[in-house]
């Protein structure tokens, strides 16, 4: 029976990154060639793509966190308890987003959407509009939000 040596993990890694590091720099040094320009061009030019993919890939990371904060699971509960309110007291009516949306003015039924889920914040002047359309003090929608 024979034992095989087995080379160190940081060793195969190490002797990894050696053949790529090697092949890149033959890659480069082809490009430049047919580029009739110095490796050394090559070589920044590369190291300059690689800090935009990377600076892409943080800011698409950024864009993606942003996302996760305007999803609902990141909707403060004080617009999703306010927009529950909105709704049930709109059904309790027997009014649909579309009137409700024609009621206030200058507004689509997507947006009233928006409000009875919380994505997007009523304004206040919007806030006593809809008060008014459902006949109740602005105090009873806002009535405990705050804890």
């Amino acid at each position: 029976m024979t034992i095989v040596q087995q080379v160190p993990t940081e060793q195969r890694v190490d002797n990894a990154v050696r053949r790529m590091n090697a092949e890149f720099i033959e890659l480069a040094m082809k490009t430049a060639n047919e580029e009739g320009v110095p490796v050394s061009a090559v070589l920044a030019r590369t190291v300059m793509y690689k800090a935009i993919k990377d600076d892409r890939q943080a800011r698409k990371a950024a864009v993606l966190k942003t996302v996760e904060a305007l999803s609902l699971g990141g909707v403060p509960a004080f617009y999703r308890k306010l927009g529950g309110r909105i709704k049930s007291r709109r059904l309790e009516l027997g009014i649909s987003q579309t009137e409700i949306a024609y009621l206030l003015g200058g507004i689509t039924f997507q947006q009233v959407q928006k409000y009875e889920t919380g994505q997007n914040r009523i304004p206040v002047d919007r806030l006593l509009q809809l008060s008014r359309v459902f006949q109740t003090p602005v105090e009873r929608l806002l009535e405990g939000l705050g804890r």
